[in-house]
């Protein structure tokens, strides 16, 4: 394949046999012109330049191609997760909050050495026999947690980057609100103390303060709803379990319908994906009978269509990856390159619960057991990669 990269490579070669002669004439003469470092700065921050560009060329085109290890991860400490993940969040780098199905709430830490180590924190007993679903970080030092059964928590903490003690790092305090009866769904946190709160078939604006959460009056009706993802600053999109997409924007208190348009597709899950530079462009659906569509965000034109195997029930995304489950026990890695998205790797008989994004080359991921995997994946990333690389 000819590769067009808008750069005068043979400029570059001439500039770089130049300073080679010149050079060898220092190691004669012992005299070195003024200019020399300051050419040979501007040459490596050119070849830096290339070799950027040409990344996606080599991870499409090249001889070394995306690969993935599955590696287990090792536990300390005496307590484990005693059962199937419910919900969490992502607090800093390496710790995180999980509540699970038997309404068991606890934090964990992943330690990263040569090989990564996870070690779990006792029960939160102040959050016991609730189940949440969701858990969002609001600050960096405080996460808001929404109960099945409608009771919202702040919880805050007193702590650097580690693991918490459950007595005495954290402070728990079950926040006022203005409703009854209320079975929380999904939750959005749009910023501004703007909330999104999905709750018996209906979607209206919440709103936080220090000692209460509220809902709004007014709501949107939105029967048979099956998720939530926010696209941009007081805009979202609800997806429905019979494929139309609802994109709303919060305006002046009141929620606007902006656009509609059906997949004609059994939904799932939707998820934004992220690309290389940590942007969110594109849309993912997740559907039965293998159904994943990838659109644009902002208009919701469809940009490819991918029919794989299985119900697809769950996605992570990190730079320019995306990890997806299915129900018959399939893993999808797909990967980034010239703004497209394809299929790298397929891995069968593969039954796993969660997965869970932790850098741009590592996920977790949660088998039947309880236990967390590390999917580790090999690929180009950087200019970096490529210097390290054997290209022949």
């Amino acid at each position: 394949m000819k590769i067009n990269l808008n750069f005068d490579d043979k400029n570059l070669k001439n500039r770089v046999l130049n300073l080679r002669q010149e050079l060898d004439k220092t190691l004669k003469s012992g005299i070195l012109d003024e200019d020399f470092e300051d050419r040979l700065k501007l040459l490596e921050s050119e070849e830096n330049l290339l070799l950027e560009k040409l990344v996606p060329y080599f991870r499409e085109y090249g001889n070394k191609k995306i690969k993935i290890n599955m590696i287990d991860i090792e536990e300390r400490g005496i307590y484990n997760l005693e059962n199937f993940l419910y919900s969490y969040a992502k607090i800093n780098e390496n710790l995180y909050i999980l509540n699970s199905i038997d309404m068991e709430t606890r934090f964990f830490y992943i330690f990263e050495k040569s090989e990564f180590e996870i070690e779990y924190s006792d029960k939160i007993k102040k959050l016991k026999n609730h189940r949440f679903t969701k858990i969002i970080k609001y600050k960096e030092d405080e996460l808001l947690l929404f109960s099945v059964k409608g009771n919202v928590f702040s919880l805050k903490l007193n702590i650097d980057n580690k693991l918490p003690n459950t007595f005495t790092d954290i402070e728990i305090k079950e926040l006022d609100v203005n409703f009854k009866n209320i079975n929380f769904g999904n939750i959005l946190y749009l910023g501004d103390d703007n909330f999104i709160a999905e709750s018996n078939s209906s979607i209206c604006l919440g709103k936080y303060s220090d000692s209460s959460f509220n809902l709004e009056k007014r709501y949107l009706k939105i029967n048979d709803l099956k998720d939530l993802v926010k696209i941009d600053k007081n805009i979202f999109i609800a997806a429905k379990l019979d494929g139309e997409l609802i994109k709303i924007k919060v305006e002046k208190n009141k929620l606007v319908v902006l656009n509609r348009i059906q997949t004609n597709h059994i939904l799932r899950k939707i998820k934004l994906l992220e690309n290389e530079d940590e942007n969110f462009e594109k849309l993912a659906i997740l559907g039965n009978n293998g159904i994943f569509i990838i659109l644009d965000k902002d208009t919701l034109k469809v940009i490819s269509r991918e029919k794989l195997d299985g119900n697809l029930f769950d996605i992570s995304t990190n730079s320019g990856t995306a990890i997806i489950l299915s129900e018959d026990g399939n893993l999808y890695v797909f990967e980034e390159n010239f703004n497209k998205w394809n299929l790298k790797i397929t891995l069968e008989d593969v039954f796993y619960t969660n997965i869970i994004n932790f850098n741009e080359k590592n996920y977790l991921i949660l088998n039947l057991d309880g236990k967390f995997e590390r999917l580790n994946i090999d690929r180009v990333l950087s200019k970096d990669d490529l210097k390290n690389i054997a290209l022949y």
